[in-house]
C-alpha cells in the first residue's frame, strides 16, 4: 500500500486542524521493534497530497485504492458534503468496510455519523477540544489507531514514543554540557572572556524579560477569562432587573485602577455603564390607571385594529360589545365610551338588517349580515356573497388577521334555513368589484356547531372549534378537512406570523401552544388556577393569560411564569389594551380587564429613577413618550428627538432643559415617513411637511419653520441628496423620478419621471447622473443604461446602454468618491462593476464556492471605495469574496474575520480612536446593539434592552441617547472607565437591589 491511511474530511476551520494533527502524529510516531508498521510510512491528506493537481477526482480514487484504513472527521460539515459522502461510499463499495476508523469531531452519532458506519464503534472523540487539550487528546489517539492498524499493544507503541523522547533529550543534554565544558576551556584562554560573559548577560537579560512578557501575557489571559465569566454575570444581573448586583458583578470584572498594567475588560465597562445609567427592563410592571364603570352588561373586548373605525387612533381604544349586540369604543386614556356603531346599525336596520361590521379590506369595508337578507357589501358598490350560487345570510362573522379572507355562518336560522358556513376572499375592490357577486371559495361543515374559529396567521388553513371541544383545521380554498385535534378545548388565539400552531385552553383550565401540523404540545403553561383566554404580545414576546384567580404573564418562547397577579375576584376576561396602528402589532403597554361590573386598565410603569443624576430622562410632559428618531447637533451640543408623529423637540446636552417644541400632525402613517435629519452643512433641518409629499426646512435654533414645499404628488417621500455646494437638492422617488428644489427658497427647479433611483451629483454639482435597470418584455430584453442630466435645467446630457442582459439582482454599492455599481447574476455566476461616471465595466466569474451549501442571499457591499460580494449557506454563516481593481477575485473571507468584517461594512465610523461599525442582534430577552472593532470584533459598546430601543451616539463622543418607542428617552453621560468604577462604589456601598 502507499498509504498507511486516507483521512476523510470537510474542509472547515476545525475539521482541517484535526486533520493536520493526525497526519503528522501517524507519519512521525516512533514505533517499537517487530513493529508491522514501516517506519517511514504516509498518510493522504488532499491538502498536503494535491496541491497542483490538474485531475482531483482520479488522484482521489487512486489515493483510496491505495489506502490501508479509513479515517472519516465525522461532523455536521461531514454529513453535509457529497465528497466526504463519495470517499465513503467508494471505500465501502471496494469491500474493505472492516478498515474504516471513524473518529467524532463535533454533533452527535445521529447528526454528524453518516447512516452506514453509524454501527462501527469511534475510533476517538475530539468534541470541544481546543489548543493544548485538543492536542494532547489527539496524540494519545494516534497511540490508539497505530495499535489497531499494526496490531501491536498501545503500551509498547507509547513507551517507544516515550523512549525516543528520553534519547532525544538526553543527546540534547549531552551536546549542551560537551558545548559548555568546551566554552570554558576556551574562555578561559582567551582574552575576551568579560565580553562574552556581558553577552551571555544579556542573551540570560532578553530571555527573562521574554519570560517576564509571556508570563504577564498569561496573566492577562486569565485575568481576561476571568473578566469574561464575572461580566457574563452582570449581564444576566442587567437583563433580570437587577442592576445593583450587575454593578457589583462588573468591579468584580474590573481592575482596581483602571489606568494600571491589569487589562480592562471592554464588557465589563459596557456592563457597568447599562447598570448604573439605565433603568431597569418594566415589561411585566403593570399598575392600574384607570377604572371604567359598565351600565350595560359586556360579553367581550378587543383592542380597536386599524381600519375597524378611525384610520390610525386605534393605539388608546377598546371594542366592547354588549349583550345586545351594540358596539361601544372605550378610550382608554379617558375612560370615554362611545356608540362604536350606532349610525351603522340604524343604516343596517334601513335596509333590513340586524348586524353590521366594518372590516379591513384595502381601507375598510362595510359588511350588512343577518338572518333576514343575503350577506352584503357595500363599498365601491353592491357585492352579495352566494354559496354554490345560492345566497347566503349569516349571524356570525371573522376575518383572517391579513385582512382577505373571512368566515361566515349562521347558526340561529330562521324557517326554511339551513345552518351553513363558508369561507370568503374579499374582494380587491379597488381593481374588480364583481358584478354578480362574490361567490364562496370553500363550505364548512356546521355538524357539532361553531364556538369560534381563527385563522392562522399567513398560510392557507382556518381552524373551527366547535361546541363539543374539538379543533378541526379545514383547508380555506377548498373546506377539505385536513386535521381533527380532539382535547375538550375551550378557547383558540392566533400566534402571530406563525402559521401552523394556535393557542388554546381546555375545559380543564389547562392553556397550551398546539402544534396544528402534528397534534402535539409544544409546552403548557402551569397555574393553579384554571385558565380561560391566552392572548400574545408580539412586541414584548410575552402572553396574558386570564384565570380563575387572577391574571398571570408567561414568556411566549417557552411558556415559563413571568409575573402573576392574583386578584379576589376573577376577571371575565383580559386582553391587552391598545393596539399600534403604524406596526399592527398590540403594544404590551397595557393591560385591561372585564368584571361584572367594570373595566380595569393598568399600564406599564414609565417613570425611571436612573441611579446617577447625570443621566437624564427626556420626556415632554403630556405627550406621550413615543421617540422614533434622534440626532444630535453638528456640534454635539443639542439633541433633536422626533416622536411617532413627526413632533421635534431640542434638548440641552449640557443641562437636559427642553429649547423648543415643534408639533406635527402627519396625515399619513409614519412608516411612511422619512426620520428628520440635519441638512449636509448643518444649517438647517429636514422634516416631511404634513402631507408626506414634500419638506419643511426648519431653523435648528428657534424651531422656526423656513419654508414648507410639495416635491411629489402623491407617493411617499424616498431619498433626498443635497449638492456639493448645498445650493440644489435633489429628491429621488423610491422606483424612479427625481425632483431639484432650491435649498435656500425651497422652489422646484424641474421635475421628471422616468429615471432610476440610483443617482449622485457630480464633483462640481453641476451634474447628476442616474443609473437605471430597464425591461421591455415584449422584446425579451434587459438592460442597465447611464444618464447624465444638467442639475439647474434637467435637460439631459447623455444617455447611453452600460450593458445588456439580465439580471437576478441589482445592487449598487457607492462610498465617497469611489462609485460602483455592481451587478450579480446568480445564473451565469458572474458579477460586473461598473465605475461610475465613466461607465467602465469590469466582468467577474465568480467561483462555484459562492453558490455551494444551498446559497440563501447574495448581495454587493462596498468599503472604502472596494466592491465585494456576500453571500450565506444554510448553516446561516456569511462570507465575502472582494472583486479587486485588477480583476481578480479575493479569496474566500468569512464574515467574522477581520477581512470579513472590512469587506462586509458599508457604514464605518471612527470610535475611541478605533475604525469600528454598528451590530443589531435580537435575543429572546431583548435587544443588544454594540460598537464592534473592525479589525478584530472587539466590543468596544454594548446596551442591551428588554424591548425596542435605538440609539444615537454624539459626534464628540461625550453623549449616548438611548430612545425608545413607549419610554422616555434617557441621555447617558460618556464617563470613562477610572469614574464609571468610582460612581459605581460609591452607589454599591450599602444600597440593595430590593
Amino acid at each position: 500500500m502507499r498509504y498507511l491511511a486516507f483521512i476523510s474530511y470537510r474542509h472547515r476551520d476545525r475539521d482541517q486542524r484535526v486533520s493536520g494533527l493526525l497526519r503528522r502524529g501517524l507519519e512521525n510516531h516512533r514505533l517499537p521493534a517487530g513493529c508491522s508498521l514501516d517506519r517511514k510510512r504516509k498518510v493522504f491528506r488532499d491538502t498536503d497530497e494535491l496541491p497542483t493537481s490538474a485531475d482531483l477526482g482520479a488522484d482521489i480514487q487512486n489515493a483510496l485504492r491505495d489506502s490501508g484504513f479509513l479515517i472519516p472527521l465525522c461532523s455536521e460539515g461531514y454529513m453535509a458534503s457529497k465528497w466526504c459522502l463519495k470517499e465513503l461510499g467508494d471505500w465501502i463499495a471496494s469491500g474493505r468496510r472492516d478498515r474504516i476508523l471513524p473518529i467524532l469531531v463535533s454533533g452527535t452519532p445521529e447528526t454528524a455519523m453518516p447512516e452506514s458506519i453509524r454501527d462501527i464503534p469511534s475510533a476517538g472523540d475530539l468534541r470541544g477540544l481546543e489548543g493544548r487539550e485538543l492536542k494532547r487528546k489527539t496524540a494519545a489517539l494516534v497511540t490508539g489507531l497505530l495499535a489497531r492498524m499494526s496490531g501491536t499493544g498501545e503500551e509498547a507503541l507509547a513507551a517507544a514514543e516515550r523512549r525516543f523522547r528520553l534519547a532525544r533529550a538526553a543527546g540534547i543534554f549531552a551536546c549542551l554540557a560537551a558545548a559548555v565544558f568546551g566554552f570554558g576551556l576556551y574562555t578561559l584562554r582567551t582574552a575576551d572572556l568579560i565580553a562574552r560573559n556581558n553577552d551571555s548577560i544579556r542573551e540570560a537579560t532578553a530571555a527573562a524579560l521574554k519570560e517576564k512578557s509571556t508570563a504577564l501575557e498569561e496573566r492577562n489571559n486569565a485575568l481576561l477569562k476571568k473578566a469574561g465569566y464575572y461580566t457574563d454575570l452582570a449581564w444576566d444581573a442587567v437583563n433580570s432587573d437587577r442592576p445593583l448586583e450587575a454593578a457589583r458583578l462588573a468591579l468584580e470584572a474590573l481592575p482596581e485602577d483602571p489606568d494600571g498594567d491589569e487589562p480592562v475588560s471592554l464588557g465589563a465597562v459596557s456592563a457597568l455603564r447599562v447598570a448604573l445609567n439605565l433603568p431597569g427592563r418594566t415589561r411585566d410592571d403593570y399598575v392600574l390607571i384607570r377604572t371604567v364603570a359598565l351600565e350595560d352588561t359586556v360579553t367581550g373586548f378587543a383592542p380597536v385594529e386599524a381600519g375597524m373605525g378611525s384610520t390610525h387612533e386605534g393605539a388608546d381604544k377598546l371594542i366592547l360589545t354588549t349583550d345586545g349586540d351594540t358596539l361601544y369604543e372605550l378610550t382608554l386614556s379617558t375612560g370615554e365610551m362611545t356608540d362604536f356603531n350606532a349610525g351603522l346599525l340604524a343604516e343596517a336596520e334601513a335596509m333590513g338588517y340586524s348586524m353590521a361590521r366594518h372590516i379591513t379590506n384595502n381601507g375598510m369595508d362595510t359588511i350588512f349580515y343577518g338572518r333576514e337578507n343575503q350577506m352584503l357589501n357595500t363599498r365601491y358598490g353592491t357585492v352579495l356573497y352566494t354559496l354554490n350560487g345560492e345566497p347566503f345570510c349569516a349571524d356570525r362573522l371573522i376575518q383572517s388577521a391579513s385582512g382577505g379572507y373571512i368566515l361566515a355562518w349562521l347558526e340561529d336560522p330562521l324557517p326554511g334555513q339551513e345552518r351553513r358556513a363558508a369561507v370568503f376572499r374579499l374582494p380587491d375592490l379597488r381593481r374588480n368589484v364583481p358584478a354578480d357577486g362574490a361567490e364562496a371559495l370553500s363550505e364548512i361543515p356546521m355538524t357539532h356547531g361553531i364556538l369560534t374559529a381563527v385563522f392562522p396567521a399567513r398560510g392557507s388553513s382556518l381552524a373551527v372549534l366547535d361546541l363539543e371541544g374539538t379543533l378541526r383545521l379545514y383547508d380555506i380554498d377548498t373546506g377539505r378537512l385536513k386535521r381533527e385535534l380532539e382535547g375538550n378545548y375551550v378557547f383558540a388565539a392566533p400566534l402571530k406570523d406563525v402559521s401552523s400552531a394556535l393557542f388554546v385552553t381546555d375545559a380543564a383550565g389547562n392553556g397550551s401552544l398546539l402544534d396544528l401540523i402534528t397534534g402535539d404540545e409544544v409546552y403548557r403553561l402551569g397555574a393553579p388556577g384554571r385558565i380561560r383566554e391566552i392572548w400574545y404580545c408580539e412586541r414584548k414576546s410575552c402572553l396574558l393569560a386570564c384565570c380563575d384567580d387572577g391574571i398571570r404573564l408567561y414568556d411566549a418562547l417557552d411558556g415559563k411564569l413571568l409575573k402573576e397577579a392574583p386578584m379576589p375576584e376573577a376577571p371575565l376576561s383580559a386582553v391587552w389594551g391598545g393596539y399600534d396602528p403604524y406596526m399592527f402589532l398590540h403594544e404590551g403597554n397595557q393591560i385591561a380587564l372585564l368584571f361584572d361590573s367594570e373595566i380595569d386598565v393598568s399600564a406599564l410603569k414609565k417613570d425611571s429613577d436612573p441611579l446617577l443624576s447625570g443621566t437624564r430622562t427626556l420626556h415632554i410632559e403630556g405627550t406621550e413618550a413615543r421617540t422614533r428618531a434622534a440626532f444630535f447637533s453638528p456640534d454635539g451640543s443639542a439633541l433633536y428627538l422626533q416622536s411617532a408623529d413627526g413632533g421635534l423637540s431640542k434638548w440641552d446636552v449640557a443641562t437636559g432643559e427642553l429649547s423648543w417644541t415643534k408639533a406635527a400632525a402627519w396625515t399619513r402613517a409614519p412608516s411612511q415617513m422619512p426620520s428628520s435629519r440635519f441638512s449636509a452643512d448643518g444649517s438647517a433641518i429636514w422634516r416631511a411637511n404634513r402631507d408626506g409629499n414634500g419638506y419643511e426646512r426648519i431653523d435648528p435654533a428657534t424651531g422656526d419653520t423656513l419654508y414648507v414645499n410639495q416635491v411629489v404628488s402623491s407617493t411617499t417621500l424616498g431619498t433626498l441628496l443635497e449638492s456639493p455646494d448645498g445650493a440644489v437638492a435633489l429628491h429621488v422617488k423610491s422606483g424612479g423620478g427625481a425632483c431639484v428644489f432650491d435649498v435656500r427658497t425651497g422652489g422646484i427647479l424641474w421635475r421628471v419621471e422616468d429615471l432610476g433611483d440610483c443617482c449622485f451629483f457630480s464633483e462640481d454639482g453641476r451634474e447628476i447622473v442616474f443609473v437605471r435597470h430597464r425591461q421591455d418584455r415584449k422584446a425579451d430584453r434587459e438592460w442597465t443604461e447611464l444618464i447624465r442630466v444638467d442639475t439647474l435645467t434637467g435637460e439631459r446630457l447623455e444617455e447611453r446602454v452600460l450593458r445588456d442582459g439580465k439580471y437576478a439582482y441589482v445592487n449598487t454599492a457607492f462610498d465617497g468618491d469611489a462609485r460602483k455599481l455592481v451587478l450579480l447574476d446568480d445564473e451565469k455566476r458572474s458579477a460586473w462593476v461598473i465605475t461610475l461616471p465613466d461607465g467602465g465595466i469590469t466582468e467577474y466569474p465568480l467561483p462555484d464556492i459562492v453558490f455551494e451549501d444551498q446559497l440563501t442571499s447574495l448581495a454587493a457591499v462596498s468599503y472604502e471605495g472596494r466592491a465585494a460580494v456576500r453571500w450565506s449557506n444554510k448553516e446561516r454563516r456569511e462570507f465575502l469574496i472582494e472583486l479587486r481593481e485588477d480583476g481578480t477575485v479575493g479569496p474566500v473571507a468569512a464574515a467574522d474575520t477581520p477581512e470579513g468584517r472590512r469587506l462586509g461594512t458599508g457604514s464605518s465610523f471612527r470610535y475611541m480612536g478605533e475604525e469600528a461599525r454598528w451590530v443589531t442582534e435580537k435575543l429572546p430577552e431583548g435587544r443588544v446593539r454594540r460598537i464592534e472593532r473592525i479589525s478584530d470584533g472587539e466590543c468596544l459598546l454594548e446596551i442591551r434592552q428588554g424591548e425596542e430601543f435605538g440609539l444615537t451616539l454624539s459626534p464628540d463622543e461625550k453623549y449616548l441617547c438611548v430612545y425608545y418607542d413607549a419610554r422616555p428617552a434617557v441621555l447617558i453621560p460618556m464617563t470613562d472607565a477610572g469614574t464609571l468604577i468610582a460612581m459605581a462604589r460609591e452607589v454599591t456601598g450599602g444600597m440593595s437591589d430590593e
